[in-house]
């Protein structure tokens, strides 16, 4: 008997979280993280220094592949209950689980793409987490200021900016404190002209993962409640009363289920074989299984 789709789909979550836990500390030998750490020692403060910050990522890249698995087995319930409801799906919902899912994938794709040296990525993740710290403040700055819980997130996230800035100092690279006032212009890295460096937009993120450009824009409309998204699937239905008495069906926009599952499949494969390969680790397995589930959605 056939395995459903939830249940196929929870299988895969469980294997890319067991890849995810054979993470090792350092790179296996031959690996490009253990040839990218070694190939940074031998420039004395400035490589160790950078060796630090490949190994934090290394850290910060499980815990987001996790997440990412996490979110992930979350389409599964999704259609798990609606198995046990004549496959109701609700098909915004579903969607927009496959935007973050593809945001996150986007993420690890950037950050451990294959084909940049140890040391743009050690510059990514500072600039990852550079835009992380924005992201930080930008909440923050919607609390009342006399709010003591508040004070004391503000300053820890300065602790935090200058442990950032001292990484980028003792990496060799320059970076630009927060400037206060109207507005908030965020610390960064800059670059060789004095610009700041930054992440990849959401759209460009979602790119590295499909490189169908209507994609993310697509899974976009449910998720900002745009007019037309709303309206998309609306039905007049016969009340069978009176005849100017009618009922309006709403479906909601979102993209077919199937679609939906193979993206989640497809963000999940990438953003865990690029961790794995990175560290040298086989992740040949959770692939063939990723394609099976895909096969069997019919978008293979």
């Amino acid at each position: 008997m056939e395995r459903a789709p939830h249940d196929q789909l929870r299988g895969f979550v469980k294997l890319a979280l067991s890849l995810v836990d054979q993470t090792p500390a350092a790179g296996r030998p031959g690996s490009p993280r253990e040839t990218e750490t070694s190939a940074q020692v031998p420039l004395g403060e400035q490589g160790h220094a950078r060796v630090v910050l490949l190994n934090d990522l290394n850290v910060d890249a499980q815990l987001a592949a996790a997440n990412l698995a996490f979110i992930v087995d979350g389409v599964a319930d999704h259609l798990e209950v609606a198995a046990g409801r004549d496959n109701a799906v609700h098909v915004p919902i579903l969607s927009i689980i496959a935007r973050t899912a593809l945001e996150i994938a986007g993420q690890l794709s950037w950050l451990l793409d294959d084909s940049i040296g140890a040391e743009q990525r050690a510059r990514r993740f500072l600039t990852w987490r550079f835009a992380d710290l924005r992201a930080q403040r930008l909440l923050l700055g919607d609390f009342r200021p006399s709010n003591d819980e508040s004070s004391a997130a503000v300053t820890e996230l300065d602790r935090t900016e200058q442990e950032l800035h001292s990484a980028a100092g003792s990496a060799g690279w320059v970076s630009k404190p927060t400037v206060q006032g109207s507005h908030l212009e965020a610390a960064a890295l800059l670059d060789t002209e004095g610009k700041n460096e930054r992440v990849p937009k959401n759209g460009e993120l979602a790119r590295l993962v499909s490189s169908t450009p209507s994609l993310y824009g697509l899974l976009s409309i449910p998720a900002h409640g745009v007019r037309f998204g709303m309206r998309h699937g609306m039905r007049v239905a016969d009340s069978g009363d009176e005849v100017d008495s009618r009922r309006v069906l709403v479906g909601g926009f979102g993209l077919p289920v199937n679609t939906v599952i193979g993206l989640s499949v497809l963000a999940v494969d990438r953003a865990c074989r690029l961790l794995a390969g990175w560290n040298g680790v086989d992740a040949s397995r959770l692939h063939a299984a990723g394609e099976e589930i895909v096969r069997r959605a019919g978008i293979g």
